[in-house]
């Protein structure tokens, strides 16, 4: 339930427009990244569509190889761009999150040189002129968003075989067999996993050894920003940042997101905190090192005058429609954050 009367749509999207006098957004993007194994990608974009001014951020977390989320991360947002077709309504932007991921799926499957290597995607479009948040995703790269004056929201689905009934019926009615790997023993050990191929999610791209189970279509879904509601923090975070938390704390560290005054700022709380809580000690650098690959990026989404008004003016997002450079160098299960 939201206190700023925020509405979810999935499907057709109904919009919800400011009126003239809506003061506009100032939008600044922050990332950081700690890497174990380099498969993490991540990107931000700000582009017109239409007269619409949208800002576009994504998560890739790879696996099996980095091939399938460098990929994403360097030809996702063309194809989206693309299939949007200057339209930047919900509506809109979910159909062009659908086009995406298909036509990254098709590329990878037929890459050269080949690569079996696949890997989740999460996409958030905001669209400044319409104050409408859009989010796509395959797999289990979460994006939560924090609202002044209202409690953390999970944006997307979580594609996880150990989560998912409804991913477990799927797959199973497709003639997939769902196991757990054995460990050295011949015991169940680690998540349940879809057979032939070992995977542990049922929607991704890529991930051509796998077959028909894994779908490519993606989970989309638009909310309705009102007028009323001054500020928001957009948090985007690969598995290595979710598994690290308890939904104790990660409600903590998204209210800690959402008060840094900037996005950078933001970004690097929420991973060095990820990285503080599930890490392995290496003896030889006497440093800490994450267990995961460890990607955050932030939307940092405030009304003009907003900060004037808090006394909490910030360099990095002083300007309208800031875009953070791009970059090219992904839950825990059930956790709901209040």
């Amino acid at each position: 339930t939201w206190r700023c009367g925020l509405a979810l749509a999935k499907g057709a999207g109904a919009a919800s427009f400011p009126s003239a006098a809506a003061p506009a957004w100032r939008v600044g993007f922050g990332k950081a990244m700690r890497h174990l194994k380099g498969e993490d990608r991540s990107n931000t974009r700000s582009v017109k569509l239409g007269g619409d001014e949208v800002h576009l951020a994504m998560i890739a977390d790879g696996h099996g190889g980095y091939e399938a989320s460098s990929h994403v991360a360097t030809h996702l947002f063309d194809h989206f761009v693309a299939a949007a077709a200057g339209d930047g309504s919900g509506c809109s932007l979910r159909r062009a999150g659908e086009l995406a991921c298909s036509r990254i799926h098709m590329e990878l499957l037929s890459l050269e040189p080949a690569t079996t290597s696949g890997s989740t995607v999460t996409v958030v479009a905001f669209n400044a002129t319409r104050s409408q948040l859009t989010t796509i995703n395959l797999g289990d790269s979460d994006v939560w968003v924090i609202f002044k004056g209202a409690q953390a929201q999970k944006l997307n689905e979580d594609h996880r075989l150990e989560c998912s009934p409804s991913e477990r019926a799927r797959v199973l009615a497709l003639g997939g067999k769902l196991a757990h790997a054995a460990d050295n023993l011949g015991r169940p050990s680690g998540p349940l996993r879809l057979w032939p191929g070992g995977m542990a999610l049922a929607r991704t791209v890529g991930d051509s050894d796998v077959g028909s189970c894994i779908s490519a279509s993606p989970y989309t879904s638009t909310l309705d920003v009102p007028e009323g509601c001054a500020g928001a923090t957009v948090v985007l975070g690969s598995d290595g940042v979710w598994d690290a938390f308890s939904p104790q704390v990660a409600a903590k560290v998204l209210r800690y997101a959402y008060a840094s005054s900037d996005a950078e700022l933001a970004a690097r709380l929420v991973a060095n905190r990820a990285v503080a809580e599930r890490h392995s000690f290496n003896p030889e650098t006497n440093q800490i090192e994450p267990r995961d690959d460890t990607t955050v990026v932030v939307l940092r989404l405030r009304r003009d005058g907003e900060e004037r008004r808090s006394g909490r003016d910030s360099g990095r997002d002083s300007g309208r429609a800031e875009a953070g450079p791009g970059f090219a160098d992904g839950d825990g299960c059930g956790c709901s954050v209040m």
